[in-house]
C-alpha cells in the first residue's frame, strides 16, 4: 500500500526535496531513451539480445570460421527488424560487449532455458494493432513515400515505431 501512495504523489524522496526548494525549476522534459543513449553511437544500438547460435562465416582468405551470432533487437526499431548478427557487426554499439556478457550470464543461470525456442519473442510484437500517424515525404530521387507510426499488439505506446508501408 505504501508503494502505491508514493507512486501517486512522488516518485522518490529526492523529488520531494527538490520540489520544496524555493526558486528551483523542474528539469527539462526529456524522454528516457534520450537520457540512456547518447547520439554518438556509429550504428544502431542493441536494445536486447534474445538468442545465440554458432554459424559459419566465410573469411576474406576463403576459409570458413565458426563465429557466435546473436539474435538482436535494435533500439527504436520494431521486432520486424530483429536479426542475427555477429560481434563484429554489433561492435558499432560501444556497450555491446557488456550486453553480451550480461546475456551469457543470464543464460548460464537459466541453463534449462538456454535452448532457444521456436519464437524468441511474442509473435504479437510484429502484429499491427493500429496506425497512429502518417508522415509523407520524398526520397533523394523525388519519389513520394510514407512512414506510418505503428502501435504494435501487446506492446505499450512508447514502443511504437515509424515503418514503411512494405514493412507492415
Amino acid at each position: 500500500k505504501r508503494y502505491t501512495e508514493d507512486l501517486e504523489f512522488k516518485i522518490s524522496d529526492d523529488e520531494a526535496e527538490d520540489a520544496d526548494a524555493p526558486g528551483r525549476k523542474s528539469p527539462p522534459n526529456t524522454s528516457q531513451s534520450e537520457q540512456q543513449e547518447a547520439p554518438d553511437a556509429e550504428g544502431p544500438v542493441v536494445e536486447k539480445i534474445m538468442g545465440i547460435r554458432m554459424a559459419k562465416k566465410q573469411m576474406d582468405s576463403g576459409e570458413e570460421v565458426e563465429v557466435e551470432e546473436f539474435y538482436v533487437k535494435f533500439k527504436n526499431f520494431s521486432y520486424l527488424h530483429c536479426r542475427w548478427a555477429d560481434v563484429e557487426e554489433l561492435e558499432k554499439d560501444k556497450r555491446v560487449h557488456q550486453k553480451i556478457k550480461r546475456f551469457k550470464a543470464k543464460q548460464s543461470l537459466n541453463s534449462f532455458l538456454s535452448e532457444m525456442d521456436d519464437e524468441p519473442f511474442n509473435p504479437d510484437y510484429v502484429e499491427v494493432d493500429r496506425i497512429l500517424d502518417v508522415s509523407h515525404s520524398t526520397d533523394d530521387n523525388g519519389e513520394p513515400f510514407a512512414h506510418y507510426l505503428v502501435k504494435w499488439c501487446s506492446l505499450p505506446y512508447e514502443d511504437s515505431t515509424w515503418e514503411l508501408k512494405q514493412d507492415i
